[in-house]
């Protein structure tokens, strides 16, 4: 999920015409924007947490990216910059606390009911209510950075961990007022921030696991995703067998590949994303499962769970999401 910023314009040059961050980013960046440089009228400023298509004029563009450079000049943000970031650390601190809380009452509704891997909502009410209190406590002020290169757009940088990471998933296909789509039963990743800020934000089921993907001298895959404190993990290798090519009209790949929505459950409502992506560019491949104790979890009537039926490896596309909407 991001936010887009798109030049109205036509331009000599690249420079200028796009700009993306994630929701981390463009959080603190508009909150600066609208707060420091004095150019975005108050009824305009709600616009900039949205993706809505809200329009800034040439002019005030060119107020703004004088005022950011003044605010560079003088030490405005480098000032942001460490206040961002002794917030950051004193809230890592923080949820590191409450992680380790979650641990303790996820130890004890285990032992006291027998039963493995539940989560929270299914809790006894007693223990839900307090896993409630407990997630109350966690902070979100870890999640949105703010560094002198995004005040920037020109040196975007890449974000190791919080914009890449490794992620498996496992998707089944829907349909809903004849509109087909993905709905995610769990999404497992590498990443702290994404695990607690994309369930809460827009109901995507993510799940941190340790979690590496390693291409070998031969360019096979080698992927593993252990969650912590239990045994819920898949491992292996995959390997492409053919050429590169993209789904035809009518075949199972287009099926797979080609979806252009997806499905969540977002507080307690059936809510749609659409998506945009360039069609996908894939192999035919073959996979040696060694360890996937993950499906199993989610008893989907797959006799062996160490045979994949189809397989396929890419090195994947840009997909931009559209904000959630109600089905």
């Amino acid at each position: 999920m991001g936010f887009d910023l798109y030049s109205l314009g036509n331009h000599k040059t690249d420079k200028g015409e796009y700009f993306r961050n994630n929701v981390w980013w463009w959080r603190r960046l508009a909150d600066f924007v609208c707060e420091e440089t004095g150019v975005i009228a108050e009824t305009d400023k709600e616009h900039w947490q949205s993706n809505s298509g809200h329009e800034v004029s040439e002019e005030e563009a060119k107020q703004i990216a004088l005022q950011l450079k003044a605010l560079i000049k003088d030490g405005t943000v480098s000032k942001v910059i460490k206040e961002v970031e002794k917030e950051m650390e004193k809230a890592e601190k923080n949820n590191k606390f409450v992680d380790r809380c979650h641990e303790m009452l996820r130890a004890k509704v285990e032992k006291e009911t027998d039963k493995h891997n539940l989560a929270p909502a299914d809790y006894p009410k007693d223990d839900h209510d307090t896993w409630d209190w407990i997630q109350s406590k966690y902070s979100y002020g870890s999640s949105y950075p703010f560094t002198m290169e995004n005040v920037r757009p020109q040196y975007l940088p890449s974000l190791p961990m919080v914009s890449t990471f490794p992620e498996f998933n496992i998707r089944i296909y829907v349909k809903k007022n004849n509109k087909s789509g993905v709905l995610f039963l769990t999404l497992e990743a590498h990443s702290r921030i994404t695990c607690k800020f994309a369930p809460w934000a827009y109901g995507l089921p993510y799940k941190y696991a340790f979690a590496k993907v390693k291409v070998g001298k031969n360019n096979e895959y080698y992927w593993n995703s252990k969650r912590k404190g239990n045994r819920i993990e898949l491992k292996g290798k995959s390997f492409a067998t053919g050429k590169l090519r993209t789904a035809e009209k009518g075949t199972i790949e287009e099926f797979l590949f080609e979806r252009y929505c997806l499905y969540v459950n977002h507080k307690g409502k059936t809510k749609i994303a659409h998506t945009q992506h360039s069609p996908w560019e894939f192999q035919d491949a073959v996979a040696e499962i060694e360890i996937n104790t993950l499906t199993g979890f989610y008893d989907l009537g797959i006799e062996d769970l160490h045979k994949a039926d189809l397989v396929h490896v890419t090195k994947g596309v840009k997909v931009r999401t559209w904000s959630l909407e109600s089905t």
